[in-house]
């Protein structure tokens, strides 16, 4: 779906905007067995969560919370629907969460953080979103990993907006075996 059928309220921030793609579940999955982490350790936050796919797969592990966030009433409606519908049975986190709301002013959670984004924005408001968890881990110094899903053309827009913050680095990357998506990783 384009970023202007969203309805997105903020025309600056629809313009920054790549369309809506669901999250691959599979791919979801991979990452979240494959990040290295004890989950039960970290809080999960989705960065243009859309319909919550991923908020859903993050739930089904020990998290301290999953958050969703994204810009976007339309998804986050169809989010907290997803939520409510999703059986309880099926879930290792209690707190799941979906707010609608812009991701550069996101207050996230004083736990250690693991961050998902689905090439969800332009690498200005990916630079504007690690502006701000800068300024939260200033706050609260804890452990951050993020994982960013791309298209493979957006790879250089992208690891120049992440090379702006020295504190964060580069841990893997992974080449899709078809050629159009690709893993980043970065952790403080």
């Amino acid at each position: 779906v384009e970023s202007k059928e969203l309805g997105y309220a903020d025309s600056e921030r629809q313009e920054q905007a790549i369309l809506y793609l669901p999250s691959p579940e599979r791919v979801t999955r991979w990452m979240l067995e494959n990040i290295g982490i004890d989950h039960r350790q970290y809080s999960f936050v989705d960065l243009g969560c859309g319909k919550g796919r991923v908020v859903l797969g993050a739930a089904q592990y020990p998290f301290q919370s999953a958050l969703g966030v994204d810009l976007s009433e339309a998804l986050t409606e169809i989010a907290r629907r997803n939520v409510e519908i999703f059986p309880a049975s099926s879930r290792k986190c209690s707190n799941v969460r979906i707010l609608t709301l812009d991701a550069t002013k996101i207050d996230y959670p004083d736990t250690n953080l693991l961050l998902h984004f689905y090439h969800p924005f332009d690498a200005d408001v990916t630079a504007a979103v690690l502006r701000n968890l800068e300024a939260s881990l200033a706050r609260n110094p804890r452990q951050v990993r993020i994982t960013y899903l791309l298209y493979t053309s957006a790879l250089p827009a992208t690891r120049e907006a992440f090379a702006r913050f020295p504190w964060l680095r580069e841990t893997r990357f992974v080449p899709s075996l078809l050629g159009q998506y690709d893993w980043l990783f970065y952790s403080n």
